[in-house]
């Protein structure tokens, strides 16, 4: 699978193959909560070492995910945003001050606790236990590419966990056939987690949508789906990835992704058995038409009342959100059939991060792209887009339903989080011009209900 624009975009120098003039304006006041941070934003630089670290390799972090303890604090897993390896992890007070009581100065060390395998990790996605630990899930590669899945799991001081896997790491050597990453997480209520993502994603071998179930202590449950494994194998005619999953009130899990380049929703049981009950026979397969290599993003959100929102970012741009009666059928009363087409030039060139709130709106960030001023390359900037529960735009949020946010030299959307109050948390990063070159900061935003 090709990297995305969102590992592209805020890298030194990267052409833009395909260039949106796209109109708008910044961010409107009403729209940001003015007790949050600087009105409503937080640029956060990183620990000097680490920042000497990205800017030496003209790339920097973003914010792939969010979570909310239960005293309210924000916890954010920390990605590579380029071609150079990077995983962290950082947290925030409910105000926006970084908590300086979680690891070093509000940062998880894990550059410099697993040296070994720093400069070989991705990290996407994180869940919160309900004993306040944090699990970050994502992928070990080696120069062959080949991949092997990758968990992490912090006291709640950020600080490693030595009850699980080698000192707080489940970090197997990447090896050839058979090489996984993982994409998304999610922790049962008995403590077992469950992380989904791709079997060969990255070449070799036939490809799969993947679940693998963890016990707390971090070896393989075999108990679980097939030794411990749930593998759904595509045909090899398109793009096969599980992207997202959450745990449902009722214990099972629902994931989404891609097979064969098609939209893929499944729904687990416990012991990681298909749910018939759910689609057909457990699953759920939605034709997207997409056309070209290897869809860019996908994730889900519950409806408040029950029910499932999607997207799905296309390989030309643009965004399809869909959206799922609790069975598994299409809500037919949402956008054009249960399916919401927002295309290239108008919305977001590529996605990054779903929310629903609690009155049924939904919340979509991630990037746009505009024309800069004099030429040159094109800017990135971070947005938001706002949906009735209906699917049509909200026109009373931003400029016709978007908003903007152009800091920096670039700024990119990449995760997004509901609270029950009705405000949603917005992830990303951003690329400042510094005397040194640029400066590479993590962007967190909160937007009104």
């Amino acid at each position: 699978m090709t990297r995305s624009l969102r590992r592209r975009c805020i890298a030194v120098g990267v052409p833009l193959l395909v260039l949106l003039a796209v109109a708008g304006t910044a961010l409107a006041a009403s729209a940001l909560d003015p007790g949050f941070g600087n009105k409503g934003i937080i640029e956060t630089p990183l620990p000097p070492a680490e920042a000497e670290h990205v800017r030496d390799s003209g790339q920097g972090p973003l914010i792939e995910a969010l979570a909310k303890s239960r005293d309210g604090g924000i916890v954010a897993a920390l990605g590579s945003a380029g071609e150079t390896p990077y995983f962290g992890a950082a947290r925030y007070r409910p105000g926006g001050a970084l908590d300086k009581s979680f690891g070093k100065e509000g940062f998880a060390a894990l550059e410099a606790t697993y040296r070994g395998v720093s400069g070989e990790a991705e990290i996407e996605a994180l869940t919160m236990q309900r004993d306040g630990k944090v699990v970050l899930a994502g992928y070990r590669h080696n120069r062959s590419g080949h991949a092997a899945p990758l968990l992490v799991r912090l006291r709640s001081n950020g600080m490693p966990d030595r009850g699980f896997g080698t000192g707080g790491l489940m970090a197997p050597h990447p090896v050839g056939k058979g090489a996984e990453v993982l994409h998304g997480v999610a922790v049962l209520p008995n403590g077992r987690i469950v992380a989904v993502g791709a079997r060969n994603e990255h070449g070799g071998g036939r490809p799969a949508a993947v679940a693998i179930a963890y016990r707390p202590n971090g070896k393989v449950d075999r108990s679980f789906g097939n030794g411990g494994r749930a593998l759904f194998a595509g045909q090899g005619g398109g793009y096969t990835a599980l992207r997202s999953v959450v745990l449902l009130p009722s214990s099972k899990l629902l994931a989404a992704g891609y097979r064969d380049n098609h939209l893929f929703i499944v729904r687990l049981l416990p012991n990681g058995r298909l749910d018939r009950s759910f689609g057909s026979g457990g699953e759920v397969t939605i034709d997207l038409s997409l056309t070209g290599c290897c869809p860019i993003r996908a994730g889900l959100s519950l409806v408040p009342g029950g029910g499932t929102v999607i997207f799905a970012g296309l390989p030309s741009g643009g965004t399809k959100l869909v959206r799922l009666k609790s069975n598994g059928a299409l809500q037919r009363s949402f956008g054009r059939r249960g399916v919401v087409f927002d295309r290239n030039g108008r919305r977001l060139v590529e996605p990054g991060g779903l929310a629903v709130q609690p009155n049924g709106r939904i919340v979509l960030v991630g990037t746009t792209v505009r024309a800069r001023s004099g030429g040159g390359q094109p800017k990135f900037v971070f947005t938001a887009a706002r949906y009735l529960s209906d699917g049509r735009p909200d026109r009373s949020f931003g400029e016709g339903g978007m908003s903007f946010q152009p800091l920096g030299y670039n700024s990119i959307g990449t995760s997004a989080l509901a609270s029950p109050d009705g405000r949603v948390l917005l992830g990303g990063g951003v690329q400042a011009a510094s005397k040194s070159g640029f400066d590479f900061r993590l962007l967190l935003a909160k937007i009104h209900s």
